[in-house]
């Protein structure tokens, strides 16, 4: 016990336990803000939703505003993207250059949809509403 309590003691005066606890606590941070993403991302779902149902009843009215709320998490998004695999490895390379391709899809689709109801082009709108929902699963589900 004593040496123990010596060694604890040793690292403090040297600061290493310092810097430990600011490396956990950075690392609460960044789950926080990784989980934060990842519900706001979450949220826009019922949007998407609501954007589904108007394409395909031909109400072209609201697709832009529900896009709108799409537009609006692209910071989420991209905290997604960045923070899911921090790690430099092959794999987490890999994972993240999936999810930046998914992200980039989401949004060129979303841009897509937009155009397509601002066209009141039923046949456009439901394939890139189609693109955009895939895309915006693949990303939820990593």
């Amino acid at each position: 016990g004593d040496l123990r309590m010596m060694k604890l003691w040793a690292r403090l005066k040297a600061g290493a336990l310092e810097e430990e606890g600011r490396q956990a606590a950075a690392q609460v941070g960044d789950e926080k803000t990784l989980a934060s993403a990842r519900m706001r991302v979450r949220s826009v779902q019922p949007y998407l939703d609501e954007a589904q149902r108007d394409v395909f009843a031909g109400k072209w009215k609201f697709v832009q505003g529900y896009l709108g709320v799409v537009f609006s998490q692209r910071d989420a998004f991209q905290t997604i993207v960045t923070d899911t695999y921090p790690g430099n490895d092959p794999v987490s390379l890999a994972s993240k250059d999936a999810l930046i391709s998914e992200g980039n899809n989401i949004i060129k689709n979303a841009e897509l949809l937009a155009a397509a109801a601002k066209a009141k082009s039923e046949p456009q709108a439901i394939q890139a509403y189609a693109k955009l929902s895939l895309s915006y699963d693949r990303l939820c589900s990593a």
